[in-house]
């Protein structure tokens, strides 16, 4: 997927160590950005355009409550107005 190869790109020309479809405890996320010697990555991106909406919400909380890591959900109009609407209550950490 071409937007993965972007937010990896930039990730590498601003200065921090990328990785695509990073696994950690049997989560895999889109793309990650490490900035060591920091623990975790500081920023994760999940690419949504079809499969499970929450699942991927679901791994942008996990990300959050381990490593406090800036969020990106990266994805349509109409899936965004979903998450907000549908799923932001209960994930109120995601908001913004």
């Amino acid at each position: 997927m071409m937007l993965l190869i972007w937010v990896f790109a930039l990730g590498e020309l601003i200065g921090y160590k990328p990785r695509r479809r990073w696994r950690h405890e049997g989560y895999e996320f889109d793309v990650v950005w490490f900035r060591p010697p920091r623990i975790g990555p500081k920023f994760v991106f999940e690419v949504h355009l079809r499969g499970s909406l929450e699942a991927a919400l679901l791994r942008l909380k996990h990300a959050y409550d381990l490593w406090e890591s800036v969020l990106f959900l990266v994805s349509t109009e109409d899936q965004l107005r979903v998450a907000e609407s549908r799923f932001l209550g209960e994930l109120h950490e995601l908001r913004g």
